[in-house]
């Protein structure tokens, strides 16, 4: 056991609560998800383009421009829940009305928007920051300091739960408990050294 006083959770959404639809559409299509994709996704992720414009950069100059509406709809329709995800886990957590639960996620304004709302992430989740909202995003530990103190919680009385072991390591490095999301079953058995269940 953990010997330390948790008082909040931070989740990720893509690959955690929900799936990830960006590279897997890409790949069903056959659409190289090369530097110049990488770089447009960077951009919409920070707000900088909307969705129409990033689509439009990450297919510029390419021989799959005329894909783009396909792309479009391919995108939206992998939008669902994670397959044996955390939302039943959050679910549970904010059932117990015991701990503060938020969202830090590398997601677009049109995304964020529409995960949020198709699953009513509102009513049990807030903060819910997505990073194309704020302009910033995981590159940086600012994410993580600004959500802190929007739940006004210290780094080692939280836990963030994400499925990439970069975002991990970043919230490690500022004292946050980070959880490399792999599965429910893994994510609950780590949440008990916290006595979380």
């Amino acid at each position: 056991r953990l010997n330390m006083t948790i008082e909040a959770l931070l989740w990720d959404f893509g690959g955690v609560i929900v799936r990830d639809n960006l590279k897997p559409a890409f790949q069903e299509l056959n659409i190289p998800y090369n530097e110049q994709v990488r770089n447009a996704w960077k951009k919409h992720r920070l707000g900088q383009l909307n969705q129409e414009e990033f689509y439009k950069k990450a297919l510029k100059d390419t021989e799959y421009i005329n894909l783009l509406p396909n792309l479009r709809t391919k995108a939206d329709e992998l939008i669902e829940l994670q397959p044996n995800g955390a939302l039943p886990s959050v679910r549970r957590i904010f059932h117990m009305e015991k701990y503060k639960q938020g969202v830090i996620s590398n997601h677009s304004k049109e995304w964020g928007k529409y995960i949020i709302n198709k699953w009513n992430l509102k009513e049990i989740l807030n903060p819910i920051i997505v990073s194309a909202d704020i302009g910033l995003d995981k590159s940086s530990s600012l994410i993580f300091y600004y959500t802190l103190k929007l739940i006004k919680t210290k780094p080692e009385n939280t836990i963030f739960i994400d499925n990439d072991p970069n975002n991990v390591n970043l919230a490690n490095s500022i004292g946050i408990n980070a959880i490399l999301f792999h599965n429910a079953k893994q994510l609950r058995e780590e949440l008990r050294a916290y006595d979380i269940f």
